[in-house]
């Protein structure tokens, strides 16, 4: 019995003992594909960004971002064959920074009129190349001008701004951005078709920057040229309500009562009244009001007398009278 103890004891130990299994193949190091390969042309250059691999295939992380590998070449012939286009293909290789986040830049002179295929591939520690990245075919323009000649102007509708056309492709436009004192860059209001756009968005009083850049079709996508010179203005409010439609009067108890229509404007302040008397001139009766009626009880019995209102508006502009009313005070 002592001896079956033994051997148990030494089973139970055996099977607590780590045993080694078969060896793990050594790591390929190969970094993962590129999926986000992006590119468009802007003046006389292609701008290529995506995001570097941190990665293996093996799902490890590399010690360091990798050498990358951009190939660059034309479609070809009939239908498109990858390695037939790798082959022919100008590759520009850019050794490991310290950003996952990659931006290139590629002369467009050389593909300007056709097609151009871009690739990239990472290049493992080891010299194994990752899968191809998703492609992208850029339809290259010649370099569009940068927009000349911006100008604009206030008006009663907004800021208009004006430009030089100058010579492009056919659907070409231009991009709109603007920028206001207390914003931190510009942002886009749209694109024109015309070489004008009226920004409707502005408060007066306030200073903003514009800035213009054409773009055109290009393939699928579209070609753009570098921004213009930035153009500032400080739209002032010069501009009167329309006058104020609708006056009626009538003849009350020692009183004459005056009645208009409420103006559209929306930054409209007040109305002021206007009086005179038989065929004198006008003059202002009383400070602005704010509603629309007004009471004159400052009267003598029997004599005539005119009425007008015009519309004041927050920046104290005053539109033309209304249509004058008659009325004999009772």
């Amino acid at each position: 019995m002592r001896g079956r103890g033994i051997w148990a004891a030494l089973a139970l130990a055996l099977a607590g003992c780590g045993y080694p299994g078969d060896p793990l193949p050594p790591a390929l190091n190969i970094p993962e594909r590129v999926e986000d390969l992006r590119a468009l042309q802007r003046g006389g250059r292609i701008l290529v960004q995506f995001t570097a691999p941190r990665m293996t295939t093996d799902k490890l992380a590399l010690k360091s971002l990798p050498p990358m590998e951009l190939h660059a070449g034309r479609r070809g012939e009939g239908e498109f064959n990858t390695e037939a286009w790798a082959a022919s293909a100008e590759i520009l290789t850019m050794e490991p920074g310290e950003k996952t986040e990659v931006t290139l830049e590629l002369p467009a002179r050389q593909w300007a009129g056709g097609e151009v295929v871009l690739g990239v591939r990472a290049v493992g520690p080891t010299g194994r190349r990752s899968g191809w990245s998703n492609l992208v075919a850029l339809w290259v323009l010649p370099p569009l001008s940068r927009p000349e000649g911006l100008r604009g102007r206030a008006t009663a509708e907004g800021v208009l701004l004006e430009w030089d056309a100058g010579e492009g492709p056919d659907g070409r436009g231009w991009r709109v951005f603007r920028k206001g004192a207390d914003e931190q860059g510009f942002i886009l209001l749209g694109t024109a078709a015309e070489a004008s756009w009226l920004d409707r968005g502005i408060v007066y009083g306030r200073r903003y920057a514009y800035v213009l850049q054409a773009v055109a079709p290009a393939g699928e996508s579209q070609a753009e040229s570098e921004p213009g010179a930035p153009f500032a203005i400080e739209p002032r409010d010069t501009f009167p309500p329309a006058p104020p439609l609708g006056l009626t009067g009538i003849a009350g108890v020692n009183s004459i009562e005056l009645a208009w229509e409420r103006s559209p404007e929306e930054d409209l302040a007040g109305y002021q009244v206007w009086r005179a008397e038989g065929d004198g001139e006008f003059a202002r009766l009383g400070d602005p009001v704010s509603t629309l009626s007004f009471s004159d009880s400052d009267l003598v019995s029997g004599r005539r007398y005119r009425y007008a209102i015009a519309a004041l508006d927050l920046a104290r502009n005053e539109s033309a009278r209304s249509e004058a009313v008659e009325i004999t005070a009772p």
